[in-house]
């Protein structure tokens, strides 16, 4: 091994001896440093170790920071809509139906055709059996009416025979009252008169009377007030055998044969269906999570595949329900109905379409606005933001404060009052884009490199 390290550092000397003029300063050095192997990679170290040291001092401070992103605030118009899909069907819709079980004789409309309220015969079911049953109930109901009025005129005289006969029966009473008080008759007779006004005047208290007119027993009214009922159903039914239009519109629907029962439509749908196209609108299921925020007369914009790409129509919010319902039997959510009515008239818009409404629930332009991702929560369950405010010496410190939002957007939201404002520093503060809560306050930071030229840091 000596005899080794002898070797290298006869070659060693060799090479310096045949170096140029101007490096011999050098070789001193030079000698030294090869003067063995074991020397030579000692320094290697240490000079390793060295640039190790220095490279570690020199990045200390920043690498012992966490770096954040930060912002200043700016200003911007922000639009906070919801949307909701739903069915976009006529103002007004009919389903007409019929629950006469016979044929149906005429059809006089299809599917397209226009109607007019009370005007248009749309179908006419054959009748011939309800008019004999609207017959037979007519003259039940006079019978009743014709009973009822004999049945008083008889009342009427009979009572009329009973008051003769009891002022007859009180006449004879008094004659003979006065004839026994001075004897002229018997006891017996006396009683015999007295008890033919007693049956007199019973027979009386039998008679219903009415100002002093007799009336008869509720029953006969009550057979002519079952009967008139009994002829205005039937009535109602053979008016339904001619379907008229009940409101203006369009046919949109006929499920209806000529010569099938019109009771019985396939799949139990509707014979025909009329809707006011002239008019469209929408009801939306808002959730009670929501619903908070719609109004009537909040502006709508909708977009349906039939439109196109990037085609709307304009709406309105035109009513909400005032009671809400569940969104579906097995789901504890709530939903509150919401008509939106189409103000636009775009000829491609049909009914029976599933639409999507943007509800426009409020705008706020030039005001200050933040990414949602700024924006958390303090252990209160209140709004804050951490700001960075740069202290004497140029350490960069976090501090939350406390805010008060606005208009929220998709992106970002409305910071309704800067909460810097009463600070006095040299420069506008910046803010985290992303709130972190793992940075208390007082915390140090470094802002990320391009944004601490931005602010002179």
């Amino acid at each position: 091994m000596e005899h080794q390290s002898s070797t290298i550092d006869s070659q060693v000397e060799a090479l310096l001896q045949t170096d140029s003029p101007s490096k011999e300063k050098k070789q001193p050095f030079l000698r030294r440093l090869f003067s063995s192997k074991r020397r030579s990679v000692g320094v290697l170290v240490a000079v390793l170790v060295i640039l190790f040291l220095l490279f570690a001092i020199g990045t200390r401070g920043s690498r012992s920071l966490p770096e954040v992103q930060t912002a200043l605030l700016s200003k911007g118009n922000l639009t906070e809509t919801l949307t909701v899909t739903g069915p976009i069907d006529g103002s007004e819709s009919v389903d007409i139906t019929s629950s006469l079980h016979a044929k149906l004789t005429e059809l006089n409309v299809k599917e397209g055709d226009r109607v007019k309220k009370g005007i248009t015969v749309l179908a006419r079911i054959d009748d011939e059996e309800l008019r004999r049953e609207v017959a037979i109930a007519e003259g039940n109901y006079k019978l009743q009416i014709a009973t009822k009025e004999d049945r008083l005129r008889q009342e009427r005289a009979d009572y009329g025979k009973a008051l003769q006969a009891r002022d007859t029966a009180q006449l004879d009473y008094d004659r003979k009252s006065a004839l026994y008080s001075v004897g002229g008759i018997a006891l017996s007779e006396l009683e015999a008169s007295r008890n033919a006004l007693a049956d007199a005047n019973r027979e009386l208290s039998l008679y219903r009377l009415r100002n002093g007119v007799p009336v008869l027993s509720d029953s006969f009214d009550i057979q002519i007030e079952n009967a008139k009922q009994e002829l205005e159903k039937l009535k109602t039914r053979l008016d339904g055998a001619v379907l008229i239009a009940p409101i203006d519109g369009t046919v949109t629907r006929v499920n209806a044969k000529v010569g099938r029962f019109a009771d019985d439509t396939e799949d139990k749908k509707p014979l025909i269906t009329i809707e006011n196209l002239e008019q469209l609108q929408m009801e939306l299921l808002v959730s009670e999570y929501n619903i908070g925020k719609v109004r009537v007369g909040q502006d709508v914009s909708i977009r349906a595949d039939i439109l196109g790409k990037g085609n709307t129509v304009s709406g309105k919010v035109s009513g909400i329900s005032p009671s809400g319902e569940k969104r579906s039997y097995d789901s504890s959510e709530r939903v509150i109905p919401v008509k939106i009515q189409i103000t636009d008239h775009n000829s491609k818009l049909i009914s029976g379409i599933t639409g999507k409404a943007e509800i426009v629930l409020g705008k706020a332009e030039q005001v200050d606005v933040v990414p949602l991702s700024a924006v958390g929560t303090d252990k209160d369950g209140n709004d804050v933001m951490q700001f960075v405010l740069t202290k004497t010496g140029g350490h960069s410190l976090v501090q939350s404060f406390p805010i008060e939002t606005g208009i929220e957007g998709d992106m970002e939201i409305e910071l309704k009052k800067n909460p810097l404002d009463a600070l006095d520093t040299a420069y506008e503060p910046r803010y985290l884009t992303t709130y972190n809560s793992d940075l208390a306050d007082g915390t140090e930071v470094r802002i990320a490199p391009e944004e601490a030229k931005q602010n002179g840091n």
